[in-house]
């Protein structure tokens, strides 16, 4: 898998095809399917000129992930999220636990590695 765009990288294929530049030259440049850059131009239009990928927990829900998982670092994602009833996948609490240092062994029974 490609590592995701930068910043920096999307404002300049934003750039590039408000200029009138050709989708499939923009994609041949970043070595992207044209599909990835018209998902750049929406996500511009949609999120009005935010490209950074929008916060989904506040400081409490971030809280009450972390302590859930302290207290049993077996939970699986599905349970922490309807747990939540929060609008969020399993896979968006599985990255927000490893951006928060918390790693996963397994699929079926996780044991959660906690510093």
């Amino acid at each position: 898998m490609k590592p995701q765009l930068t910043v920096d990288e999307k404002k300049d294929i934003i750039e590039r095809y408000k200029d009138g530049q050709f989708v499939d030259t923009i994609a041949s440049d970043y070595a992207r399917a044209r599909s990835t850059i018209y998902k750049v131009v929406k996500q511009h239009a949609e999120r009005k000129g935010n490209l950074a990928r929008k916060t989904l927990f506040d400081e409490k829900t971030r809280k009450r992930i972390l302590k859930m998982v302290r207290k049993d670092p077996s939970i699986k994602t599905k349970k922490i999220a309807k747990r939540l009833k929060a609008n969020a996948s399993p896979g968006t609490i599985n990255r927000f636990l490893n951006e928060n240092g918390i790693f996963s062994i397994g699929r079926q029974n996780p044991l959660r590695l906690i510093d």
